[in-house]
């Protein structure tokens, strides 16, 4: 059997209207879940400034800073001593001004799937007004372009929890804590050439003089500068 032509079109009129009307009018909750889920958000609502102490928690090790009368960092533990001010801002400043680009709704009972019972680090900070805040940063998604991250989950997570609100964040917060330890202490460069950059971490100074290398070696000005001897008649 043969279609005429605008029977045909009908047809497909009449499909294509079925189709906005399923998704708009049966499906609207999905629709909704979807741009709730979708687009940037803050990780945090304190500034930079506003923090008082943190600790950062990995495999390897705790280390926990606290903010002196000066303003500046004091490490308290595992070596109290003065701490890097240029690999602290780098991770401050992540907390305070990084964002999610979207949240996931998993079970709970996923939780290791994400790296959570294993994670690269846990975070914690107290800002001025006197509350914590955490982040727990797992492991990278399928095409690691993010880390999986729970941002102020309950201390008994996940027990208790039907659903875990996955945050994707940004890969810097693997540079950030993932350090030796050396690299969270004031260094000898940092006091002579003190710097404040938050947008990528210290880099040791390697560039020596020549002279410095070795001592021995004249100096160019001293060569220079030596009397010529007159020859001998």
């Amino acid at each position: 059997m043969k279609l005429q032509p605008m029977t045909l079109a009908l047809l497909i009129g009449a499909a294509v209207l079925g189709s906005v009307v399923y998704f708009t009018e049966i499906h609207p909750s999905a629709q909704k879940a979807d741009q709730a889920d979708a687009g940037s958000q803050p990780l945090f609502d304190f500034a930079e400034a506003d923090v008082q102490a943190f600790s950062v928690t990995t495999p390897l090790r705790t280390v926990s800073f606290k903010k002196t009368d000066d303003g500046s960092w004091q490490m308290v533990e595992p070596d109290p001593g003065l701490a890097s001010e240029p690999t602290v801002a780098y991770l401050l400043n992540l907390l305070a001004t990084g964002q999610s680009d979207r949240t996931l709704s998993v079970p709970a009972s996923e939780w290791e799937v994400f790296g959570f019972h294993q994670p690269l680090a846990d975070i914690t900070v107290t800002v001025a007004d006197g509350q914590t805040h955490t982040l727990k940063i797992g492991e990278y998604d399928f095409n690691r372009s993010s880390l999986y991250a729970l941002r102020d989950a309950p201390d008994n997570a996940p027990q208790d929890l039907e659903e875990l609100p996955v945050l994707l964040v940004s890969p810097d917060f693997e540079n950030a804590v993932s350090r030796p330890l050396e690299d969270w202490k004031k260094s000898a460069d940092e006091s002579d050439n003190p710097t404040n950059s938050t947008d990528e971490s210290p880099e040791p100074n390697t560039t020596e003089s020549p002279t410095e290398a070795n001592p021995d070696t004249p100096s160019l000005e001293s060569t220079e500068s030596a009397p010529e001897e007159s020859p001998v008649e």
